[in-house]
């Protein structure tokens, strides 16, 4: 017999049987109160084939509330296998096949103002799941749904208004994308300023690179971070080369070097003081980089940089000084030396930059998303 077939009707039974011992107990209970006033013998003292019954009625109904939910356990794990497929084998669209994907995608929308080159730059590297969830975010931006017409003397037929997009629209969209959901939560001035300058330092550095393109800078709040530059490569090339990689530890770091040259203190940070303790007994550093080193606003900078400097060691791309007594690449100090020369050079390119960092951080605290032409402009 099926495997199946017979966890079926052994749940049938366990139903049935439950019930009769349930139903019966019940029933002679209530007929020893109920007999004082029996007036005859209309009472059916056996009691047990209906309550069998309706036991395997309930056990039938049992049977298929355990089918359904394993159905349910199937799509699950079905959908949980579809998208780690997803994320085990992305392919990703060059710039033709993007292009022409965006250029389709908001069908019935007024989309004039858009520069598809620019939204194809961005996303370089983006799977096509990854645009298909830009797409969306963005057509949800650009649509309102119109109850209130309702109320409204001259009635439009019309529930779904789509409004012209445009580039803060997708600006925003690839905010919650890079971001995430929005914290709806405000901070307070002092970590606002924090935050504003920080993400000016690094927007200074990118414009600064002829082969960057910055997009925008968002200090809006959302469950990864609370601020964030997105830019692109403008030049397209087959392999980034050393003063690339270099300069984008420099980037990363500039984001702290910019709170250190005001003098923020490091206990304004709501979260506690992060300090990279790997660093404190080799003494390869300065005494400037080891303060952006303890600040929590750079933790994940500092990650990047690590890994960006680790990748430049690991695939030759510098030559090593230091080993260890194996003969080995001694990695810690390998990185604290390319950490410390990208420092001093942040150091002096941010150096004489002062009075447009004041600026950027200035229209970031009026505005929680500006572009590259907004910055640009106030240089002029």
């Amino acid at each position: 017999m099926n495997v199946v077939l017979q966890k079926n009707m052994m749940i049938c039974l366990l139903f049935a049987m439950f019930s009769v011992d349930l139903h019966g107990q019940r029933y002679h209970d209530e007929l020893r109160y109920l007999q004082p006033y029996q007036q005859s013998a209309s009472i059916d003292t056996t009691g047990n084939l209906p309550d069998f019954s309706m036991g395997l009625i309930i056990g039938v109904f049992g049977v298929l509330a355990v089918q359904e939910y394993y159905k349910w356990l199937g799509r699950q794990d079905q959908d949980q296998k579809f998208e780690s497929k997803k994320v085990k084998h992305p392919v990703y669209l060059d710039y033709d096949q993007r292009l022409v994907y965006l250029q389709k995608a908001w069908y019935g929308y007024d989309t004039t103002a858009l520069d598809f080159d620019d939204i194809t730059s961005v996303t370089a590297g983006f799977t096509k799941y990854q645009l298909e969830r830009l797409v969306k975010s963005v057509s949800k931006l650009a649509t309102e749904y119109r109850l209130s017409f309702l109320e409204e003397k001259n009635r439009s037929p019309e529930l779904v208004v789509r409004y012209p997009i445009t580039m803060s629209i997708v600006r925003l969209a690839l905010d919650e994308i890079h971001g995430g959901s929005i914290e709806y939560y405000d901070l307070d001035y002092e970590n606002k300023m924090y935050t504003a300058l920080h993400e000016a330092g690094h927007a200074l550095v990118i414009i600064e690179h002829k082969n960057y393109g910055l997009n925008f800078v968002s200090t809006i709040c959302r469950e990864k971070s609370a601020g964030r530059n997105i830019y692109s490569i403008l030049v397209e090339q087959d392999h980034k080369t050393l003063q690339d990689w270099q300069h984008e530890i420099i980037v990363a770091l500039s984001g702290g070097l910019a709170e250190q040259m005001f003098g923020f203190d490091k206990a304004w940070y709501k979260k506690q003081n992060w300090v990279y303790k790997d660093y404190a007994p080799r003494g390869q550093m300065s005494k400037g980089l080891r303060d952006i080193l303890s600040r929590s606003s750079v933790s994940y900078d500092i990650f990047i940089a690590r890994d960006i400097a680790g990748f430049m060691i690991t695939n030759k791309l510098i030559e090593p000084t230091h080993f260890d007594q194996h003969g080995k690449v001694d990695m810690e100090v390998e990185i604290e030396l390319i950490l410390e020369e990208c420092y001093q050079q942040a150091v002096a390119l941010l150096a004489t930059r002062k009075a447009d960092l004041q600026k950027i951080a200035s229209l970031l605290l009026t505005k929680d998303i500006i572009c590259a032409q907004e910055i640009k402009a106030l240089f002029v």
